[in-house]
């Protein structure tokens, strides 16, 4: 049975209107019923006084078992075998008396039925079916009270799958179950558990043939494209439809259409986004390679990769089970030292976590197959129930020891085992014991009945074709084969061993095929990944190229628009000049020539700083990703609008220079990066929008700040800026503080550069001394060269001084 671990998780919603629990169980009805009208008779019930008392025994012992244990959450699923091997998806084991714990510590109904249908499934993986429909029972009844369409239908999924794990064959009433569970689900428009249905249909009737199987998975998948929602949930059961259609593919020897759906999977394993469904892949891959003849070296390193995860994470629970199928592995590749070192293993932590389930059987059986466990010590375990751990049922007992005695080649003991196999229902045992399905035939073979061999055989043969189980039916055939011999019919004999040879023949090509499909499909997406990474890695150059290249015809053209702006103020102004000095030379007012001379420097000024902050933007590009060059050529559009705008203003407000500032800084932090730091602390009594200053009267001692001193600082640049009013003055105070080189230092670093003339600095001089001529009150310029304690230089303190102008009396 292949049961996915994450169904339950999923099933945090699921399941059904419960039927097939009545037919043991009363319902709320009937208790009431019989309660007013006395015992009454019925086929299969249980009477309310039973009932009662039943219920009453087993809460008792539950609480006695459970009263000093810690509440755990947990979350446990038992997988059977298909053709020998016990199908598991890693999940989590508890022991018994933390289950019941958590049973009783519930808080709520829905957590109480969650306990309940995990208990419900523990018990059936121990073989003890009277306490495992105990608790469904009370699944039952807390799905009633709680009342709504998910606890409804997580009651009958939970039915359906406790039924389809049990000892015994319940195939029909487990497929009627889930049957019951689709209906509800399809009828309330519930796709999660709809979908699980499918998939629980898919996995009961995988032992009536892999085709049936197989559609339900697609009808599943179907389901799936139809819910159009995307959750983890739904991803979680993507996994699961890929899980089911793997397994189908994989038996059928349809190598091409498994590799598809096996790299799907794979996929979800090699992402690291969602590591839940990370590992989820991962348990399919394990589970699926290992199942996949010529693929042991895939099971190998999926195994391994989720042994080593777990083992990480510290979940011995799940370490158990990874290590018992590391085992199968080490045996599939004939490494029979590797396999009895991981059993053990896989024993040593069942032993130390006390987990007591059907495992205990399984490890058993395989140590015995190692040989680590004698055919006395295996039978000893067997007669004392796993030391009073497992009761297996009676006739799979004596089964074992039919085939211990016919190995021994004690035929007489070994017809009495399989005559009390037969007494005790050996044919209504589950389909995960069909490996023990040929010990009647073989043992009237070795018997020399051969009429009996061929009958037995001749049933092991149609088993075999309902089952799609190829393995059975190439021993049925070999069989047939003997017994025909040994009756004397050779013709028959030949023809079943001739049949035989074609098949086994047939199915090694296939899986030879299988395999070459699969590497060929798994080459074609490797190449096709390749060459994606490749369009992706040339599609990058061509970008930064583009970009390149159009930030280049930007700096361009702004030059040539600056250009050619300051040749028209040029010629403005000097036509201004002109006709100012025949003004003057009429008037005789002096300070105009003074403040037209002031405009032309300003003008000058404007394309100084553009190509300054042009360049940085430049050096940002060559340096940097797409995303903070596009950001910051935003910035840099935005600051030249801005001094574009002002260019011909005589004042501008505080805000608007504020705003140049931090444009500007923004655009030279890009340079330097984390190592510059800048901090503006502005007076907030200051009025940004009616106070009004010069344009572009700070920035330039700014832009010296970082150009002359802190672009030579190693380690940490720190830039400060501080805005205030002077109390009882109507006057600004302005000081920009810098940790960087200091003037001296600087002047002989430019000294050193050919060519070099520092435009800004005589500029903002002479300029605030133009300022001077045209106002009464003075803007002041202060600069301070501050030292360290040992006359090393701590960088430079610039002051301004500015006169306070308002908007109203500009």
């Amino acid at each position: 049975m292949l049961i996915s671990l994450d169904l339950l998780s999923i099933l945090n919603q699921p399941p059904l209107l419960i039927n097939s629990l009545l037919k043991v169980y009363p319902t709320l009805e009937e208790c009431s019923s019989k309660k007013k009208h006395g015992k009454g008779k019925g086929n299969g019930t249980i009477f309310l006084p039973s009932y009662i008392i039943l219920n009453r025994f087993y809460f008792f012992l539950i609480f006695c078992f459970c009263h000093y244990l810690r509440i755990s959450i947990v979350v446990f699923i038992f997988f059977y075998s298909f053709q020998v091997k016990a199908q598991v998806f890693y999940p989590a084991f508890y022991p018994e008396k933390e289950l019941l714990t958590n049973f009783q510590h519930a808080k709520t109904s829905a957590e109480q039925a969650d306990a309940a249908g995990i208990l419900a499934l523990h018990y059936k993986s121990k073989f003890q079916d009277s306490l495992s429909s105990v608790y469904l029972h009370l699944l039952s009844n807390l799905s009633i009270e709680t009342g709504g369409h998910q606890p409804l239908a997580k009651a009958l999924w939970w039915d359906a799958q406790v039924c389809a794990c049990g000892a015994y064959d319940e195939t029909k009433q487990a497929i009627a179950k889930a049957n019951s569970l689709l209906v509800f689900a399809l009828k309330k428009q519930l796709y999660p558990e709809a979908i699980t249905a499918k998939l629980l249909l898919a996995d009961i009737n995988i032992y009536k043939g892999l085709k049936l199987s197989e559609q339900f998975a697609l009808e599943a998948n179907q389901l799936l494209n139809e819910w159009k929602k995307d959750t983890s949930t739904k991803d979680s059961l993507k996994l699961e439809v890929y899980y089911r259609l793997a397994h189908v593919y994989i038996h059928k020897k349809e190598g091409e259409k498994a590799a598809q759906v096996m790299l799907e999977q794979q996929n979800y394993a090699e992402q690291n986004g969602n590591i839940e469904l990370k590992i989820h892949a991962i348990n399919n891959l394990a589970q699926l390679y290992w199942e996949w003849t010529g693929q042991e070296e895939n099971a190998m390193h999926w195994t391994t990769e989720l042994y080593d995860y777990y083992k990480k994470t510290g979940q011995k629970n799940r370490v158990f089970i990874a290590a018992y199928i590391l085992s199968e592995v080490h045996l599939m590749m004939n490494d029979t030292a590797g396999a009895k070192q991981y059993i053990n293993e896989a024993e040593q932590l069942q032993e130390n976590l006390e987990i007591y389930t059907s495992y205990v059987y399984w490890i058993a059986l395989k140590k015995h197959s190692l040989g680590l466990l004698t055919d006395s010590s295996f039978t000893k375990l067997l007669d004392n129930h796993f030391n009073n751990r497992l009761f297996l049922p009676a006739a799979l007992t004596d089964l074992h020891k039919a085939a211990l005695n016919m190995k021994a080649g004690q035929l007489k003991e070994a017809g009495y085992y399989l005559s009390s196999a037969k007494n005790e229902k050996m044919d209504s045992l589950g389909s995960c014991f069909g490996f023990l399905d040929y010990l009647p035939a073989e043992y009237y073979l070795k018997s020399k009945k051969y009429v009996d061999a061929i009958k037995a055989f001749w049933v092991l043969k149609r088993m075999a074709e309902e089952q799609g189980n190829r393995d059975k039916y190439l021993q049925a055939l070999i069989g047939l084969s003997k017994a025909y011999e040994g009756k004397g019919d050779y013709k028959a004999a030949n023809a079943f061993s001739k049949r035989y040879y074609e098949i086994r023949d047939s199915l090694n090509n296939l899986n030879y095929n299988a395999k070459v499909a699969f590497l060929e499909v798994q080459k074609e997406k490797i190449q096709v990944q390749n060459e994606r990474t490749l369009n992706l890695e040339t599609l990058h150059k061509h970008w930064l190229s583009s970009i390149l290249i159009i930030v280049t015809l930007i700096s361009i053209g702004v030059y040539f628009i600056y250009r050619n702006r300051l040749q028209q103020l040029q010629l403005q102004n000097q036509l201004a000049k002109e006709k100012t000095d025949k003004i003057l030379a009429e008037t005789g007012y002096q300070h105009k020539l003074d403040e037209l001379t002031f405009s032309a420097l300003r003008s000058q000024m404007n394309p100084h700083f553009i190509f300054n902050a042009l360049n940085t933007i430049q050096g940002f590009v060559y340096f940097n990703d797409k995303k903070r060059a596009s950001g910051y050529l935003v910035k840099f559009s935005q600051l030249i609008r801005k001094i574009l705008d002002n260019s011909n203003k005589q004042t501008i407000s505080l805000g608007e220079e504020i705003e140049i500032l931090q444009l500007y800084t923004e655009i030279e932090k890009a340079r330097f990066g984390d190592t510059f730091n800048v901090s503006m602390n502005i007076d907030p009594v200051l009025d940004r929008d009616l106070i009004l200053i010069p344009p572009m009267l700070i920035q330039p001692f700014v832009e010296n700040s970082i150009k002359h001193g802190i672009f030579h600082q190693s380690g940490d640049k720190l830039l400060r800026i501080t805005i205030s009013k002077i109390e009882d003055q109507e006057v600004i105070e302005v000081v920009i503080d810098d940790n960087g080189i200091g003037r001296e230092r600087s002047k002989e670093i430019n000294k050193s550069r050919l060519g070099h003339h520092s435009f800004a600095t005589a500029a903002n001089e002479k300029r605030i001394d133009l300022i001077n001529q045209t106002i009464e009150r003075k803007t002041g310029l202060k600069i301070i060269d501050k030292l360290h304690i040992d006359g090393s230089p701590a960088g430079t303190t610039v002051i301004i001084t500015i006169p306070v102008m308002l908007a109203a009396t500009a």
